[in-house]
C-alpha cells in the first residue's frame, strides 16, 4: 500500500507523543519515513518584535538587527533539529527507516509538497490542533494547498 510516508514535523507541538501516528502507521505498513521540518524566513519586523530592542537610532542598529536575525534563525534550526532527532529516535526504536529533511525559506506546505515530490513519497501525514479562529483559518488555507497534492494526505487531529 504505502511504502514511503512523509511526516510533517512542524505541525502540532502538542502531538509529540512517542511514537506518533505517522510512525506507527509506517511500522504497520513496513514503510519508511521522511521527517520534514520547514522554516519560513523571518522578516526583520518579526525579529524586532521578538527581541523588542526599542528604537534603533544608534550607529550599530543595522549590526544589531543582523545579529538578532542570525540568533533567531539559529533558534529555529535548533528547534527543527530537536523535532527531527526525536522523530529519528522514535523510528529507530520501532525499526522504521528514517531520513530527516530541514528546509528554510519555504512555506511549510510548499516545502512539504516539494520534498514529497523529490523523495517520491506516497503519503503525507500531518497533525493539527486548532485552538482558535486564527489556527482554524491557517489550517483551512494549508488544507486547501495540501488538497492540490497528487498523493493522499492523512491529517491526524491531536489535542
Amino acid at each position: 500500500m504505502y511504502r514511503h510516508i512523509l511526516l510533517m514535523r512542524n505541525g502540532c507541538a502538542e502531538c509529540n507523543t512517542n511514537p506518533c501516528v505517522g510512525i506507527l502507521l509506517a511500522k504497520s505498513l513496513e514503510a519508511r519515513v521522511t521527517g520534514v521540518y520547514v522554516m519560513e524566513n523571518l522578516s526583520a519586523k518579526e525579529i524586532l518584535d521578538i527581541y523588542n530592542p526599542g528604537p534603533l537610532k544608534w550607529a550599530g542598529a543595522g549590526k544589531r538587527q543582523k545579529e538578532a536575525m542570525a540568533d533567531a534563525e539559529k533558534r529555529q534550526k535548533d528547534v527543527a533539529g530537536k523535532f527531527l532527532e526525536k522523530t529519528e529516535k522514535s523510528c529507530a526504536d520501532l525499526g522504521v527507516p528514517f531520513e530527516g529533511v530541514c528546509l528554510t525559506g519555504e512555506s511549510p506546505v510548499d516545502g512539504v509538497l516539494k520534498v514529497t515530490a523529490d523523495k517520491h513519497c506516497d503519503l503525507i501525514v500531518t497533525s493539527t490542533h486548532p485552538h482558535g479562529l486564527k489556527d482554524l483559518l491557517f489550517d483551512a488555507i494549508d488544507a486547501k494547498k495540501l488538497g492540490k497534492s497528487k498523493i493522499p494526505v492523512l491529517c491526524h487531529h491531536c489535542g
